[in-house]
């Protein structure tokens, strides 16, 4: 039973990852803005360390890089690095900065997507890539965040809902043990598998 804390959650991060890759090859490939797709794994990387803090962000966003490594190809490695970086970072201001509400989420996407965009550029530097920065900050970094922050603007009102929906659910997916941490109407469901923030 307790292995099951530390592999679900890992399955479920897996399958959130592998549901974002499907998501923008086949579904958002036909609504493109500025001939760009969302970075669905960025918006989920950001949101998860938001919620769980930087060791649980930095774990999720190398597991769903993991596997934009792994499908879409390129320079393996990559992705793990850019997105474990923005789940720690995030993580990391969302404990000194009040970031788990909506003009939170929007604002950290946004500027998630540009750090992401510049983490990779630098990267890819590092391990002799050279790609000219303006074409690349101009033609995907811009309007990828532009389209991140429209799809957040049209999440707002279905978080919202969600959130007013009473019952038991999923607080968040704790990476370092503690499994899934559900809540019934805002209070833990299992004290005894929260990890308590120090």
């Amino acid at each position: 039973m307790r292995m099951m804390l530390y592999i679900v959650p890992y399955l479920f991060y897996s399958l959130l990852g592998l549901c974002g890759i499907f998501l923008q090859a086949e579904f958002f490939s036909f609504i493109e803005i500025f001939h760009t797709k969302p970075d669905l794994i960025l918006i989920f990387t950001v949101i998860a360390a938001i919620k769980t803090g930087w060791k649980n962000g930095g774990l999720a966003g190398a597991v769903m890089g993991f596997w934009v490594d792994l499908f879409i190809g390129g320079y393996f490695g990559v992705n793990i690095v850019v997105f474990g970086c923005m789940g720690m970072l995030f993580g990391f201001l969302a404990k000194r900065i009040k970031l788990n509400f909506y003009p939170g989420h929007f604002f950290s996407v946004c500027a998630g997507t540009l750090f992401s965009g510049f983490l990779y550029l630098i990267c890819l530097n590092l391990i002799g890539v050279g790609l000219p920065w303006l074409t690349i900050i101009g033609g995907i970094i811009v309007p990828t965040a532009f389209y991140n922050a429209v799809l957040m603007l049209l999440a707002m009102p279905f978080i919202y809902l969600y959130r007013r929906f009473r019952g038991t659910k999923i607080a968040y997916v704790d990476l370092t043990g503690g499994g899934i941490i559900l809540t019934s109407n805002n209070t833990p469901v299992d004290q005894s598998v929260i990890k308590r923030k120090k």
